[in-house]
């Protein structure tokens, strides 16, 4: 159900990587809290993916491929806009330092790699915006072509709803939402972060807006509406508006 749709999982995982990156590098306590999508192109990539030959057998001594994995690909041009919250202190570091965050960008976004603009376009990717109005300017831009990934009032309980949902609403799309957990958390040796627990993948719903309605409806609208956060609960994580 969620083929053709990007995960919101993986993207707030790439930006939490981002932000492990960036303080380690400065030394710094900054918090990526939210974030917006525009996804400018979007290509699926037809095919299956051969593995990469290794050595396997109990003799390994011959190169051999394993099974072929089937899954789905596709190729993205995105803009990714993040609102980073901090001290004065640690903020204004970052201001002092801006190519630090091309240097620390993730190169990895849901098991495929990530890259910037080609260096003959010049453009300047990765930038900081201290003004609410001076990014909307910005963004009022962006080609017709493209769609806003919006956080929407619909919601489901099971799969029947679901489908009658995105048959009667063509600008809605299931994807990954977040996750159920099974357990409460606790210390796990070997985990990254203090506490650990296991939990199920769940399904929600996206809304597409086209850059002109995002335009019409102002800044304030977007600022409110068009921005993805992390819901971490007892019992669930899950990206809300």
């Amino acid at each position: 159900y969620c083929i053709g749709t990007p995960s919101l999982t993986a993207v707030w995982g790439m930006i939490h990587n981002y932000q492990r990156k960036l303080n380690s590098a400065l030394g710094t306590g900054v918090r990526f809290t939210s974030f917006s999508w525009f996804i400018k192109d979007y290509s699926i990539v037809e095919g299956k993916k051969l593995p990469e030959v290794s050595m396997q057998g109990s003799g390994q001594a011959k190169l051999r491929r394993p099974g072929i994995v089937d899954n789905s690909y596709c190729d993205l041009q995105f803009d990714l806009i993040v609102h980073i919250d901090g001290t004065d202190e640690d903020l204004s570091l970052i201001d002092e330092k801006p190519q630090i965050l091309r240097a620390h960008f993730p190169s990895t976004l849901a098991g495929g790699a990530m890259f910037p603009p080609e260096l003959d376009l010049a453009i300047d990717w990765c930038r900081l915006y201290s003004d609410e109005a001076t990014l909307f300017k910005r963004l009022r831009r962006l080609p017709l072509s493209g769609r806003w990934v919006t956080p929407t009032k619909h919601k489901v309980d099971d799969l029947k709803s679901l489908l009658l949902l995105l048959s009667d609403n063509p600008e809605l799309s299931p994807t990954m939402f977040g996750y159920m957990l099974l357990e409460k958390p606790f210390g796990r040796l070997g985990s990254i972060e203090k506490l650990h627990c296991y939990a199920e993948p769940t399904i929600g719903l996206i809304e597409y807006k086209t850059a002109i309605d995002i335009r019409l409806k102002g800044k304030e609208s977007y600022f409110k509406k068009a921005f993805w956060m992390l819901d971490a609960q007892e019992r669930f994580m899950l990206m809300k508006r």
